[in-house]
């Protein structure tokens, strides 16, 4: 099928990879990933962890601007873990444990891939230091901005998962109802992350006339703002894609677990626009049927609906019900608290019955409409993933600010070009 991940990653990898031309390292690329894909299969886990895969040519990983240390390298040189006088083996000691002051979860998996894959291009190592001179002024602010963030959930996760789900886009698969219990809720906890998600920003934004670093700059300027005749910025604008999912879907929170239910904008789903005035309709005719109960109690203010073991229960005060016997001998007794009784009529059940047909009715038209804002968020993924990948390297960058300005001894190195490499000074 032609959108079929594993279809697309095949694909993507031949074209990619190699520029559609048939080699020997073309072929076992292949029967690698396909060997990899048949593993994945066999575990059922093939289309979660693909659909939102990332190719890289292992190959050219290790380019002229970053080095890339081996699991023997890490070990040896005590990079994440260190060995303690007792034959401990933990993080307590490393070479990572002493850079790491990241406050976000997004922010420590980068600064562990900075600190596992070196830079050494002296100009690549010259832009980063540049920020970090750049926050080195301004530490006040810096600080405000570290702890600001800290609050921030580990976005990064939370959209893989929620990635994985808009795989199965048809409606009426099984795996709807338990993702309407947990994908929903994190799919509005993340779009309502986002609308903050730029908040922090501010307090660095004012301060970016004084920086030196373009780098830091892109960090936090729109990609629609140029900063140089080259350069522009890298945050991507969130606020128009929120503004598009605002005219899809309203949101209320529950009263009973706190959770939110999506509710379409008028017109977006007629069929649940439909079903949903049809349960108004129901309601309000329960609510007619209860003045009308009311009127028979002398228009009590204490007979009312509640919902105890059943839905639309009639409570009546106890000196009621004695006081007007034949009028419930008419009715049903469903459950009773002390100085009540609760009943439903002939009327609530038959009102009930119908009730609950056009729930499932809304319910099954709301389906749909779940899977198309799943997929309006996929198709987003890489506008997300840019914002969060910003906010990562602002964690890192300061959190070699915070290394270089609270460690005593600490200076910038002066980096020059040599023959295969560079020298320090």
């Amino acid at each position: 099928e032609d959108d079929n991940p594993l279809r697309t990653l095949f694909n993507k990898l031949v074209e990619d990879s190699t520029g559609g031309i048939q080699t020997e390292e073309t072929e076992m690329k292949i029967l690698t990933m396909c060997f990899t894909v048949a593993y994945l299969e066999k575990l059922r886990v093939a289309n979660r962890f693909l659909v939102d895969a990332v190719l890289s040519d292992l190959s050219g990983l290790s380019d002229n601007n970053s080095l890339i240390l081996d699991a023997q390298a890490l070990q040896h040189l005590e990079i994440f873990e260190a060995t303690s006088t007792s034959s401990q083996v933990g993080s307590e000691g490393s070479f990572f444990s002493y850079f790491d002051r990241t406050t976000t979860p997004f922010g420590r998996r980068k600064l562990q891939s900075w600190v596992s894959c070196p830079l050494k291009s002296v100009k690549e190592i010259n832009a980063r230091l540049e920020m970090v001179d750049d926050l080195n002024e301004i530490s006040v602010i810096r600080d405000q901005f570290h702890k600001s963030i800290k609050k921030l959930p580990d976005l990064e996760r939370k959209i893989s998962h929620l990635l994985a789900t808009s795989v199965y886009t048809t409606p009426n698969q099984r795996l709807w109802t338990s993702m309407y219990s947990k994908r929903i809720p994190t799919l509005y906890n993340l779009l309502q992350s986002f609308r903050t998600f730029t908040k922090p920003l501010s307090t660095l934004q004012r301060s970016k006339d004084y920086f030196t670093s373009t780098r830091l700059k892109q960090l936090i300027t729109s990609q629609s703002d140029q900063i140089t005749h080259r350069a522009k910025g890298l945050l991507p604008d969130l606020s128009s894609i929120l503004h598009e999912f605002d005219s899809l879907v309203n949101w209320e929170i529950s009263s009973k677990d706190a959770h939110a239910i999506p509710i379409p904008v008028l017109n977006r789903c007629p069929e649940f626009d439909k079903a949903q005035a049809a349960i108004n309709k129901v309601i309000s005719q329960l609510q007619g049927h209860l003045k009308s109960i009311k009127r028979q109690f002398k228009n009590s203010h204490e007979v009312t609906f509640v919902k105890s073991k059943y839905r639309y229960e009639i409570e009546v005060p106890l000196v009621l019900v004695k006081n007007n016997p034949k009028l419930v001998e008419k009715l049903e007794l469903t459950s009773i608290r002390k100085g009540y009784q609760r009943f439903h009529s002939d009327e609530i059940k038959r009102l009930l019955t119908k009730l609950v047909a056009l729930e499932q009715e809304r319910d099954q038209a709301l389906t749909p409409f779940l899977a198309i804002l799943l997929r309006k968020f996929a198709e987003n993924r890489d506008n997300w993933r840019q914002a969060i990948d910003c906010m990562a390297e602002l964690d890192c960058v300061c959190s070699l600010s915070l290394v270089a300005t609270t460690e005593e001894g600490m200076c910038r190195p002066v980096l020059f070009d040599g023959v295969g490499g560079f020298s320090l000074r």
